[in-house]
Parts: C-alpha cells; sequence; structure tokens
C-alpha cells in the first residue's frame, strides 16, 4: 500500500466543483482527450489509440461506466508523487496534444460521481512495467495506492484484454447525470446511441485512425451489445451543383500571426433522414448535430482537430438569428493550440483577444451564404433545363418549362416535348423518397388526365438513390396508367448536370 497527498483539498470542495454545466458526454470526453493524449509513440509515429468504454444499467438506475485505453498508463510517480494525477492543474512533463488545463481527470471524476456522491477507482498498468496499480476515490487529502493482480486489470474488459498498458477507470454514475446525454431520449439504449452521436462528431478526425468502441447491456437484456463509434464529420452537401469554400484566414495579434481554416457550404440533410440509419449505420439518423437550423446547424468549431461545438451562429452572427433562410448554412472553422479554450473545453476561451478578433474577421468577410433547399433546387432545375435545350435544340413552345397539372394544384419541375414524345423531371437535390417517386407519378396522371396523353419518360433526379426508393420506382413501372400505358420512370444523378 502506497500512501500519498494531494493538493487544494478542502471540505466541500469537490461538491462545489462539480456544480459546473458539463454533460455526461462532456465528463466523458476529458477522459477520452487523455486516453488519446497518452497514446504510446513507436520512433516517432503513434500508434493506434483502442477506448473501450462499457455502460452497464444496474437495477436502481444508475449505470456502471467503465473506459480504458492501450495507453502509456501513468506511472508511479505521477500515480503518487508531490506532484500527481489527482492535483488541480497537474500536467506532465511530455503534454500530449489534448493536454491544456490539467483539469481533465478532475473535472470527469467530480461529474461523474456527482461530487462523489458515488464512488470511482482508477487502475494503472504502466509501459514498461510489471506492475499494476489501484486507487479509490474519492479524491481527498489522503489517498492511497495498491499493486493488485493482473486478472483485476482485465476484469470488465473485452477488446482491451491484451493491452500491455493503459488505465482504466470505473465509475458508477447516477441515471439523472447519464440523461443529460439528451434531454428527449428517454431509454437506455437511446441514450447510448445519442452518445455514440456526440461521440462521433467530437473525434471524427480522430477516428480515422484510432478506434472507440461502446459495449452495453440494459438491465433487461441477457446480452452485451457492441458497437465501434464511426467518425461523423461536418456533413457538407457537395455535388455539380453545390460546393464548399475553402479559405484559411489570418490575423495578427501584439505581433504574433494566428491562422485559421474555415469551410463553408450547404448542410447535407440526408444525415438527418430515417434512411441514413440503412446507409451509413448506427447512429444515424443524428438527432442532436447538425439539424438545419441556426441554433443547431451554424459553425462546427475544432482545436488540434477536436470538436468542441457544433450549431455556433449567434456568437458571429447575431444580427442575422432567427432568419430561416439561413437554416442549411453549414461552416467548420479549424484553430491550432495558440487558441485556448474553457476549462472544461466545451468552448473557445470567451475572453481570448484572438477568439474576438477571428470573429471579427468573418462576421465581416465571410458572410453565411442563402443556400436554402428552395434556391439549390431552382438552381438545378436552370441547369437542367439548359442541358436539354442543348441537347435537343427546342425553342418557344417546346422549349423546358414549369406546367401546371390538377387544375394548378401540383407544378411539375421541368415539362417538355421533343417531336411528340412528353417528358417529366422532379428535381431534388437531396438522397430521393419514396414520396418523390410518387409525386412524380401524380404528375404522369395530371397529364394524362387533362390531355389523355401519356408520357414518354418521368425522370427523378437526385443527389442518391436508397435501396427502397428503387423498389418502388421497379413496383410503379409494372402497373398502367388510365390509358393502359406503362409508366415510364427513370433515376438520374444530380452530378450528371455540371
Amino acid at each position: 500500500m502506497i500512501k500519498f497527498k494531494t493538493k487544494n483539498h478542502s471540505e466541500n470542495f469537490w461538491a462545489s466543483y462539480a456544480k459546473q454545466v458539463i454533460d455526461f458526454q462532456h465528463a466523458l470526453a476529458e477522459l477520452i482527450d487523455n486516453s488519446l493524449s497518452a497514446r504510446v509513440s513507436n520512433l516517432g509515429n503513434f500508434n493506434p489509440a483502442y477506448i473501450e468504454a462499457s455502460f452497464l444499467e444496474l437495477d436502481n438506475g444508475s449505470i456502471k461506466l467503465v473506459i480504458a485505453d492501450n495507453s502509456q498508463g501513468v506511472s508511479l510517480e505521477h500515480l503518487t508523487g508531490e506532484d500527481n494525477i489527482f492535483n488541480l492543474g497537474f500536467r506532465p512533463e511530455k503534454q500530449g496534444e489534448m493536454n491544456e488545463h490539467g483539469f481533465g481527470l478532475k473535472n470527469a471524476m467530480a461529474m461523474l460521481t456527482s461530487g462523489f456522491q458515488t464512488n470511482f477507482q482508477l487502475y494503472s498498468n504502466p509501459i514498461n512495467s510489471t506492475d499494476v496499480f489501484k486507487v479509490e476515490g474519492p479524491i481527498c487529502e489522503n489517498m492511497q495506492a495498491e499493486k493488485i493482480d493482473l486478472s483485476e486489470w482485465i476484469e470488465d474488459l473485452d477488446v482491451l484484454r491484451e493491452a500491455k498498458s493503459g488505465v482504466k477507470i470505473s465509475v458508477e454514475v447516477k441515471k439523472e447525470y447519464f440523461s443529460t446525454i439528451h434531454a428527449a431520449s428517454s431509454t437506455f439504449e437511446t441514450l447510448i446511441k445519442r452518445l455514440g452521436e456526440h461521440v462521433g462528431v467530437m473525434y471524427h478526425e480522430y477516428l480515422n485512425d484510432n478506434k472507440i468502441i461502446f459495449r452495453y447491456k440494459s438491465k433487461d437484456s441477457a446480452k452485451w451489445v457492441t458497437k465501434e463509434v464511426p467518425p461523423i464529420p461536418t456533413p457538407f452537401l457537395v455535388n455539380n451543383s453545390i460546393r464548399k469554400e475553402e479559405n484559411i484566414i489570418k490575423i495578427e495579434f501584439a505581433g504574433e500571426e494566428y491562422t485559421a481554416k474555415y469551410i463553408q457550404g450547404t448542410l447535407d440533410k440526408s444525415v438527418n433522414e430515417p434512411s441514413s440509419e440503412g446507409i451509413k449505420g448506427w447512429p444515424y439518423p443524428l438527432r442532436i448535430h447538425y439539424r438545419g437550423s441556426n441554433a443547431r446547424c451554424g459553425l462546427t468549431l475544432k482545436v488540434r482537430g477536436r470538436v468542441l461545438k457544433t450549431g455556433v451562429f449567434r456568437e458571429v452572427w447575431p444580427d442575422k438569428v432567427g432568419d430561416v433562410s439561413f437554416n442549411n448554412f453549414l461552416g467548420e472553422l479549424s484553430v491550432k493550440k495558440d487558441f485556448s479554450t474553457t476549462n472544461n473545453k466545451t468552448d473557445l476561451d470567451p475572453h481570448s483577444e484572438i477568439w474576438k478578433l477571428l470573429r471579427e474577421k468573418i462576421a465581416a468577410e465571410f458572410l453565411p451564404e442563402k443556400n436554402t433547399k428552395k434556391h439549390s433546387e431552382t438552381s438545378l432545375r436552370k441547369k437542367i433545363i439548359q442541358s436539354i435545350v442543348n441537347t435537343h435544340q427546342l425553342k418557344g413552345k417546346d422549349k423546358p418549362h414549369q406546367k401546371k397539372v390538377w387544375d394548378g394544384g401540383a407544378e411539375i419541375d421541368v415539362y417538355y416535348k421533343d417531336k411528340e414524345d412528353i417528358h417529366l423531371i422532379e428535381v431534388k437535390i437531396d438522397a430521393a423518397k419514396v414520396l418523390d417517386v410518387y409525386q412524380l407519378l401524380m404528375y404522369w396522371d395530371g397529364v394524362t388526365s387533362e390531355i389523355n396523353v401519356s408520357p414518354k419518360r418521368g425522370t427523378l433526379v437526385a443527389n442518391e438513390f436508397p435501396v427502397y426508393v428503387k423498389k418502388a420506382i421497379a413496383h410503379i413501372n409494372r402497373l398502367q396508367d388510365s390509358l393502359g400505358n406503362n409508366y415510364h420512370i427513370v433515376t438520374q444523378e444530380v452530378n450528371d448536370f455540371s
């Protein structure tokens, strides 16, 4: 048993420290940051990090969280020395890319235990050591570490059972705090799914080379479920009609130059569609981030490759808040370590002069575009019309145009005649839906009803065509219209029109 002392401890300190506005995902992120910062280095390159987080729903509604990694582990000196990891402001001599304030572990433990109303255990399996150590919470003035058997280290682990080094933390989290993941999610499984969304967004740049694995089991389930958290990058819509714009922004302060990478464009709303789960997998569709409004779209803030915050709009363009024509605007702002963050790493430091100057420059020189869906589809429709005109040399009344059917109750996006053949086109900039197919069918029936002629072809133009849309088209093409002719609906991708 090794006894040691911590600093900055006083009666009720940690209970007060836990009264911060940090939701569960941000407390968990503090531990993930530590894992990524302590990756094992091999000849100057980092080995891929594996982070395993298991969530067990207990009978009392609380959640047993166990999070472990294959990092370098914490040395005995940093675990029990005078300058140890439980002291506020502790930072190792060689700081990792996520080490900034020295509050991360303490923030996480105070929040996850609700001010140490529950307890935690921290296990360290240091690299190049044959000993494994365990420290029992809470954080207090007098603490102790003990050597443990390897069997206790691998307990509750799955993918990391063979890890040669690392850190493991076990903590009981109250249901009320775990539910801060997403107020609208009522079940354990949906909270885990939304946590996957949070983590996939926050670490999308790191998840290209590193892995975060979730394992979870509800109190009513007999089996564990395992999910790998996928990278969820900022979802810009890009096709031949819509582009994203990239710029390097430079500002000067106190004789120093600072740079930021700024991307702006339009939201790809398909990430919110129910069909995205079948295309992109768990945890799609997105229900928290990138929802297509000023409050839940706007800018994504990234520092050192890690997303701090999404939906930043009011802070940069306060005079445009509430204007729904900016609802599909999307941007991403990436800055380096010379931009400081708040102590809990949920935002850039609001008192930073360089952050203030950067906001002012973006507001003055990079106005958000009113890239509404209606505007984008209008632009695409014009390109399609011009392409048809160029191909078929159509003029006058035969030139492609919009046409109303059903006594003006519906309007076809593009209608034209090539010789005696009638063509109908429905234009969508997003992924096609089954509803779009039946909208085209409605136009077809409107034409046959009014002029007693069946169209030659109905074309659905969209960014992509999910399997269920193709099935709907195949079904309709087996049917006949009121004149006894088969429907003929085909697809064409947006990218075909340059």
